[in-house]
């Protein structure tokens, strides 16, 4: 391998190394001194070359490896680019089904009162159930002070009891239902003020 230094008269490299439709390579060595060669050294590909034609001309540049530190604050960046980009997009949504915060207001009174309607029947449900086991309980009271509580009385106690714990996860299901849609209508309220500059 022949090396040269970059003070040399590139007229005298073209001279002394021309070989038709040969490429030869600028990178600068360990002590930082820029060389031209026919050939380049692995351990300076990482600080970058350039690639030359026959006349000395850039083909091409080959930038420096990035360190483990630029590799890793490039994926932060890349990372908050992609995540700016998708709250604009979101954003942009946002707008497209509220253009003012009035109209998240009237979209969040809508969805309170059909939330509050099923919850209502939920609990109208809940308390029918309640009332049929308390029934049951005193039934099956009244068979064991007789000493003849039933098999058939037994099985739809547990039932009910049963339907009760349904009922009553039913409503708590819709109760946080409703605890969700505020919270969520009240962020969309801020940022849809924030984006359009009006009142809350």
């Amino acid at each position: 391998m022949r090396w040269l230094w970059l003070f040399v008269s590139p007229f005298v490299l073209a001279s002394e190394l021309s070989v038709p439709g040969a490429a030869f390579y600028r990178f600068s060595d360990e002590s930082g001194r820029t060389q031209i060669s026919d050939k380049i050294p692995p351990q300076a590909v990482a600080r970058g070359y350039e690639v030359l034609d026959s006349r000395l001309f850039v083909l091409k540049t080959i930038p420096p490896q990035l360190t483990q530190a630029q590799l890793a604050q490039r994926d932060l960046k890349r990372a908050e680019q992609a995540r700016l980009a998708q709250q604009a997009q979101q954003d942009q949504a946002l707008l497209d089904r509220f253009p003012s915060v009035d109209d998240v207001t009237a979209a969040q009174r809508s969805e309170v009162r059909r939330i509050e309607l099923q919850l209502d029947i939920q609990q109208r449900s809940l308390d029918i159930h309640e009332k049929s086991l308390a029934s049951l309980q005193r039934k099956a009271a009244r068979e064991e002070r007789d000493g003849a509580l039933s098999t058939q009385t037994l099985q739809a106690l547990a039932d009910k009891e049963l339907d009760v714990l349904k009922a009553r996860q039913a409503v708590a299901d819709r109760s946080q239902a409703l605890e969700d849609v505020q919270a969520l209508y009240q962020a969309r309220r801020e940022r849809v003020a924030l984006l359009t500059q009006q009142p809350r």
